[in-house]
C-alpha cells in the first residue's frame, strides 16, 4: 500500500484533517468490521490449556489475534499460529508477571526454534515437527511461573 500511504502522509502534511480524506475513512470502516470479526472467531475458536491459550491460521493481525487469545481464554499467554513452510510462526501476548523474551529465549532453541521480543509481547518460530511439544513445555513453564507469583 506504499501510494496509499504516501497519498495519506501527503495529505497530512498539508496540515488538512484525516477525515476529510475520504479514502481513509473508507478504510477505517472496512478494517473496523475486519477487527470485529477477527474478534468473534478469536473467541468460537480459541484452544484453551492450563496456563494459555491459542488459535491457529487466524484471519487478521497476528498480534491482535495473540491478545484476543489471552482474553478469550482468560490464560497468562494468548498466541497465535501460522504455518510458513516448514515452520510455524507465533505471536504471542502475555500478563506482566510473565516476561516471554526470557523464556522463549531459554525454551526455543530446545526445540530448534527461535524467539523473543518484548517482555509482553513476543514471537517464536519452531519447525512443524515441534510444535506439539514446544506448547506442551510453554505451558509447562508458566504454570510454574504463575504458581511461584502467587
Amino acid at each position: 500500500m506504499y501510494d496509499f500511504k504516501r497519498h495519506v502522509v501527503e495529505h497530512l502534511s498539508g496540515n488538512r484533517l484525516p477525515s476529510s480524506l475520504s479514502e481513509l475513512l473508507v478504510r477505517a470502516l472496512i478494517e473496523s468490521v475486519n477487527e470485529e470479526e477477527l474478534r468473534k472467531w478469536i473467541k468460537r475458536n480459541v484452544i484453551v490449556e492450563n496456563s494459555l491459550g491459542y488459535v491457529v491460521e487466524p484471519p487478521g493481525s497476528l498480534g491482535r489475534a495473540a491478545n484476543y487469545a489471552r482474553i478469550y481464554s482468560s490464560k497468562p499467554v494468548g498466541i497465535v499460529i501460522s504455518k510458513h513452510k516448514n515452520v510455524y510462526v507465533m505471536s504471542l501476548r502475555s500478563i506482566r508477571e510473565v516476561d516471554l523474551n526470557k523464556l522463549l529465549r531459554r525454551i526455543t532453541p530446545r526445540f530448534h526454534g527461535t524467539g523473543g521480543g518484548h517482555p509482553s509481547a513476543s514471537g517464536a518460530r519452531i519447525p512443524i515437527n515441534y510444535l506439539k511439544e514446544f506448547l506442551e513445555t510453554l505451558d509447562t513453564e508458566l504454570s510454574h511461573i504463575m504458581k511461584q507469583s502467587i
